[in-house]
């Protein structure tokens, strides 16, 4: 038999020593076998991520819209209930001619009042009313009907342009010029609100308010009083309290009732 040469052996040895080396590379990785200390690579999570929760309905907020009587509505629900719908003149969208004042309740989807009163500055008087409406987070709509004893009227609503920003004094302060409308009639009117929220009003008539204005925290608007002084004021001497609001456009519309709730006045004036 030939004997092996030097250059076989070293050869040889190099085959050998890489084969020991993979082998023990493959059993480091556990791809040697089937053994309990096979490394487990975990399956991919293909589990459907859990939906976006959907707000519950609430009517809390300031709405704009319109009424199938072709009016331009501007609506106020407080955290408690509390509601005016603000009304224009059929038709257009200048100036106000009444409001709907009441307090109602969320039940699932739905908003009801069954105490609406329709303040209406157009000579007709007061009015008892219903109110049914559906609130719609996803849609981001307030929509429903006012009955009264003559019919319904509907109207839809969804959330004003300013509704992002929070009542502030300083965002309210300043001086706003317009007209007051009352069931005896309109006049022109002056008012100022402060920096420290107090109000002061002086009409054409020569009547003369005050009162004070507080930011609301539960919706982008403000609740005021006021009180007339006396005549020429037709109110001489009596206390309103109602809501503002600041609509994007700089004018500023509220809406007011007295303790009985049997008057009632709107206001709507611009700072130059």
């Amino acid at each position: 038999m030939t004997e092996p040469t030097q250059e076989t052996m070293i050869k040889k040895t190099i085959r050998w020593t890489v084969l020991a080396i993979a082998a023990a590379a493959l059993g480091a990785c556990g791809g040697g076998g089937d053994s309990a200390d096979d490394a487990v690579v975990p399956a991919p999570d293909t589990a459907t991520p859990d939906p976006a929760p959907v707000p519950a309905p609430s009517a809390t907020g300031v709405w704009t819209g319109s009424t199938d009587t072709l009016r331009s509505l501007t609506g106020v629900v407080l955290g408690d209930g509390t509601y005016y719908l603000v009304y224009s003149p059929a038709g257009t969208s200048a100036g106000l001619a009444g409001f709907i004042q009441g307090t109602g309740a969320m039940s699932g989807s739905m908003f009801t009042s069954a105490n609406a009163t329709d303040f209406s500055l157009e000579g007709a008087g007061s009015a008892s009313a219903t109110l049914s409406a559906t609130v719609d987070p996803q849609q981001q709509a307030f929509n429903g009907t006012i009955g009264y004893a003559s019919g319904p009227v509907v109207f839809e609503t969804t959330p004003d342009p300013a509704s992002g920003t929070a009542a502030s004094l300083a965002l309210v302060e300043g001086t706003y010029s317009g007209s007051v409308v009352i069931s005896a009639g309109a006049e022109d009117a002056e008012v100022t609100v402060s920096s420290t929220g107090s109000l002061e009003g002086t009409g054409s008539s020569g009547c003369i308010v005050t009162g004070n204005v507080t930011p609301r925290t539960d919706v982008p608007a403000y609740t005021f009083s006021l009180t007339f002084g006396p005549a020429p004021c037709f109110f001489a001497g009596q206390t309103f309290e109602g809501i503002a609001a600041l609509r994007p456009d700089g004018m500023l519309q509220a809406a007011a009732t007295d303790a009985a709730r049997s008057q009632g006045i709107v206001f709507h004036g611009s700072r130059p």
